[in-house]
């Protein structure tokens, strides 16, 4: 009965879209786009970079386990998080960026700290990519070692005659 109410009401969480490697890569193209000469160099470069990051994942996605969170964050930082945090900066007025709004903080500022949390977590899902591409790595060793013995166990060959 719970679950027909839920139904009812529209509250069941909705089921997080695919992973779409062409909206990924469209997006973090938009988003590089709409930054082009509009940001401070080093900002920019902040943005190239977490593009890169993100683009050099988007070809494992296959890797990923099924239901991954970090696939998952990887399109919603590439379509929703990344866009959304440089237009809202792109649509203040101008010289609002460099007057402090949180503090000593300027809008600038909080735009860098956000793009700074983005990159902190891509490079966190790709560490978590290498890790998984090394316990790969170990556990085929360890299969071989199973299926053809080590070489170690004073293994040899037969005499030729």
């Amino acid at each position: 009965m719970l679950g027909i109410r839920r139904l009812l009401s529209g509250r069941w969480a909705r089921a997080p879209d695919r992973f779409d490697p062409q909206r990924v890569r469209r997006a973090l193209e938009d988003a590089y786009q709409m930054t082009h000469g509009r940001l401070p160099v080093e900002v920019q470069s902040d943005v190239a970079r977490i593009r890169q990051r993100i683009l050099a994942l988007v070809p494992r996605a296959d890797e990923f386990p099924l239901g991954s969170v970090d696939l998952f964050l990887l399109q919603r930082i590439a379509v929703d998080y990344l866009p959304t945090a440089i237009a809202a900066y792109l649509a203040l007025p101008p010289g609002a960026a460099t007057r402090p709004v949180q503090g000593n903080l300027t809008p600038l500022d909080l735009l860098r700290h956000q793009l700074w949390l983005v990159e902190v977590r891509i490079a966190g899902i790709a560490e978590t990519a290498e890790h998984r591409d090394v316990d790969n790595l170990v556990a085929h060793g360890r299969f071989l070692e199973e299926q053809l013995g080590d070489p170690s166990d004073d293994l040899s060959l037969p005499p030729t005659s």
